[in-house]
């Protein structure tokens, strides 16, 4: 069950990723997220390189009715990796959440052992999600849960 998430909060998110980030992003709507909020610095939605800011979250009751916060998927473009932008702008969007009343995080992790720029197990560990799985070698993603 989706959550309604306020304007002001999506904006509040997009304006400090800017900030952070220093590019021009914009809110778009996706056939494939039609309940989520899609931040992007692309101007067409179907292209996703690895210089295209992306950012896919969305607020859900989980099987404790529980408010939980969803990140779909989250990618800082290349040139701007490893300098701590990505954590930031994480943080700012856990604290927002956490203040529409979140009390759980959510995340699909990408595993790609052929290409670690594409392997975001670590990033999310380090941000304090755990997985709730155990990641068999034939496997792209881990899902991963953090109470906030």
């Amino acid at each position: 069950m989706p959550c309604d998430i306020p304007l002001s909060v999506q904006k509040k998110v997009l304006h400090f990723a800017e900030k952070t980030l220093n590019i021009k992003l914009h809110l778009a709507r996706h056939i494939l997220f039609p309940n989520s909020i899609f931040i992007t610095s692309s101007k067409n939605s179907d292209h996703y390189s690895e210089d295209v800011f992306l950012l896919i979250f969305d607020i859900k009751v989980n099987n404790r009715f529980q408010k939980q916060g969803n990140i779909t998927y989250y990618q800082i473009p290349r040139q701007l990796r490893h300098k701590g932008l990505a954590t930031k702008v994480y943080y700012m969007l856990e604290n927002e959440l956490k203040s529409l009343g979140c009390q759980f995080m959510s995340v699909d992790a990408t595993i790609d052992p052929e290409d670690w720029d594409h392997n975001t197990l670590p990033f999310w560990h380090q941000l304090g999600f755990k997985p709730l799985v155990k990641v068999n070698k034939d496997d792209d993603t881990c899902p991963m849960v953090k109470k906030i």
